[in-house]
């Protein structure tokens, strides 16, 4: 098709517009400028303006019932990570006037419409929804949509946040392998809970100088049932050091490392404090 900018009128009038790459067409009686026309083809004769009455090629007179029809809209559809839409790989298409038409957005698992704004307006509606259709029945406009999506709020079962379950691709439905950990421990040390894991978690190294105690505590994991075991640097749990003076007493904090990175490369934590002599000590993650 054919596309130029014309303006029309007394051309002292039109002066800036023709200044602009605006193509003169004529005087046009009083029918102010710029002007639209409608039609296909290689050149602008080609194009009519529709009158009840009759069709007249540019530049022919034009009645003062005259008006104008746009033949297509551009429907653009932009979305962010963690989701899709139905027009993809495409990000716009051109709609002819009048059609129906529609897009489906669709959250991955885990995550949810965070965003829509359709034409600069939000569409409330669409948020929290892991999937919605946006549809305009005989359209007479351009679109733009603009989609966003965030991962589901809260937590999931065994209290678990789901952003840590959305971490490992698996969709909503997947069954959890709690053998031998349930989930929420599987939470606290980090662990894959779509497989069946094994950990090696011991206090493995204590030193004595003076009234100096270096107690060191190492965590590693195996997806493969112990046959191999791999370094866990990080936990969501935290990491406790208790101390007792005998195995049948009460045992006492003494020191605690905080949800996050703990761990060293080697899988190791080594704690320094100052104790009595001739104690036990254990670690826990809680």
């Amino acid at each position: 098709a054919y596309e130029e900018r014309i303006c029309y009128g007394p051309s002292a009038a039109n002066a800036a517009l023709i200044a602009q790459g605006y193509t003169y067409i004529g005087y046009k009686l009083a029918i102010p400028s710029p002007l639209q026309i409608q039609g296909s083809g290689p050149i602008p004769n080609n194009f009519y303006w529709y009158q009840p009455s009759q069709y007249n090629n540019s530049p022919g007179w034009p009645n003062t019932d005259e008006y104008l029809v746009q033949l297509t809209y551009l429907l653009v559809s932009t979305v962010g990570l963690h989701g899709s839409h139905s027009m993809s790989p495409l990000t716009q298409v051109t709609v002819s006037s009048g059609d129906t038409t529609n897009i489906v957005y669709t959250a991955d698992s885990w995550y949810r419409i965070g965003t829509f704004v359709s034409n600069g307006r939000p569409v409330p509606q669409a948020v929290g929804a892991s999937q919605y259709v946006w549809s305009v029945s005989s359209i007479q406009n351009n679109y733009s949509n603009n989609v966003t999506f965030s991962v589901l709020p809260g937590s999931g079962p065994s209290n678990v946040p789901n952003a840590w379950l959305a971490g490992f691709g698996q969709s909503e439905s997947a069954p959890f392998n709690q053998t031998p950990y349930n989930l929420y421990q599987e939470w606290l040390l980090n662990l894959n809970p779509y497989t069946s894991n094994a950990i090696n978690f011991a206090v493995d190294g204590i030193a004595v100088t003076g009234s100096t105690v270096n107690v060191s505590v190492r965590l590693l994991e195996s997806t493969n049932n112990g046959s191999s075991f791999n370094v866990q640097q990080t936990i969501n749990g935290t990491l406790d050091v208790y101390r007792a003076t005998n195995l049948e007493g009460s045992w006492t904090s003494v020191t605690s490392a905080a949800p996050g990175v703990i761990f060293d490369t080697n899988g190791r934590k080594v704690f320094t404090f100052s104790s009595p002599t001739n104690s036990f000590y254990k670690a826990t993650v809680h």
